[in-house]
């Protein structure tokens, strides 16, 4: 037995420095995504431009930061981007299908339609192809979400994540008492979408 586990620690040191040396020419090769500094710094010095007047994105994220609900909006897009980019880690990828199907279903929930498309991106700070990257990572998301039960031994299943965060959220003792109680569940949550499309009827003369 002992050497056995001698042997299975020799293949995987042998085959973590194989992967090593991948990663190394991964990174030098062409095509690469720009570093974690590099990303911080376009976030802080891009521009946005909302009904033609240009803001920095560092003013941008600073108001963001004010507003009562940033931690859980922090949150979710942390949770995406670890999701998303641990299915890349995972050689996990999407098609392009996927993709333009992650991007329709975003901007339907926001009711942006054709005509606003542009200005819509734009007031985001987004051109078409970063939409699309930004699309990719809900696609990843929702790709690795698909198969949490494969990308784990023994992983979850879709029943124990609803069963896990609605017990978290007290959504498992509501649904119990109201089972209890015969009453009738919750209505679908209404979408936050149409925010934007009612700040430009707003604005609009």
């Amino acid at each position: 037995k002992a050497d056995d586990a001698r042997a299975c620690l020799r293949a995987v040191g042998q085959w973590c420095a194989r992967q090593g040396r991948r990663a190394v020419r991964a990174r030098q090769g062409p095509g690469i995504s720009p570093s974690a500094l590099v990303r911080q710094r376009r976030l802080k010095q891009d521009l946005t431009r909302c009904g033609g007047v240009p803001v920095e994105g560092r003013e941008v994220v600073a108001f963001l930061r004010t507003r009562a609900d940033a931690a859980a909006v922090r949150e979710a897009g942390l949770r995406r981007k670890l999701l998303a980019g641990w299915g890349r880690a995972l050689g996990i990828r999407v098609d392009a299908d996927a993709v333009e199907a992650a991007l329709a279903d975003w901007l339907a929930g926001l009711e942006v339609s054709g005509e606003d498309r542009s200005a819509f991106l734009e007031s985001c700070g987004l051109d078409e192809a970063s939409a699309r990257g930004l699309a990719e990572e809900v696609a990843l998301e929702q790709r690795v979400l698909a198969l949490g039960a494969h990308l784990l031994a023994d992983g979850p299943s879709p029943d124990e994540a609803l069963a896990s965060e609605a017990r978290l959220t007290g959504l498992w003792a509501d649904a119990a008492q109201r089972l209890v109680e015969k009453v009738p569940a919750h209505p679908p949550a209404s979408s936050p979408g149409g925010r934007w499309r009612g700040a430009r009827r707003a604005r609009r003369p």
